[in-house]
């Protein structure tokens, strides 16, 4: 017991053998990586392109499916082959500040992207999650 408090080594007892297998089960599953999952949020077709710099867009477009999130990450869609990623950094339905736009209404966003974006183009909004592994 003293060589192990030394080594911080850790013993456990255990009245019930059921006990045992519940703590190994739950340090066993602590040890997985947890999968990470991406989750469409919505889509959006480009109307308009108001400004553009290497790394940043100004766009305006439609909801067609989903919702939008101010924040999000999304792919670009262009002739519908995905040509990058990007993030959505500010967001606006009817000149107002706003944290989402569901499917149905315009909106007109700011967004971090290096590619070209051109009217008739697809933003497809996402989130990872995490999602633990069990044993």
């Amino acid at each position: 017991k003293n060589i192990a408090e030394i080594n911080h080594i850790k013993i456990s007892t255990y009245d019930v053998i059921y006990q045992l297998i519940d703590d190994v089960t739950a340090a066993m599953t602590g040890m997985l990586k947890p999968e990470i999952v991406e989750t469409s949020l919505g889509k959006l077709e480009v109307l308009k392109v108001f400004h553009a710099t290497k790394n940043s867009k100004i766009i305006g477009g439609k909801v067609i499916d989903g919702k939008i999130i101010k924040g999000a990450k999304f792919h670009h869609f262009h002739s519908g082959d995905k040509t990058t990623d990007g993030k959505i950094t500010t967001l606006q339905k009817e000149q107002n500040p706003a944290l989402e736009v569901e499917k149905g209404f315009e909106c007109g966003m700011g967004v971090e992207i290096s590619s070209t974006i051109k009217p008739g183009d697809l933003i497809e909004a996402f989130k990872m999650e995490e999602i633990a592994k069990k044993i």
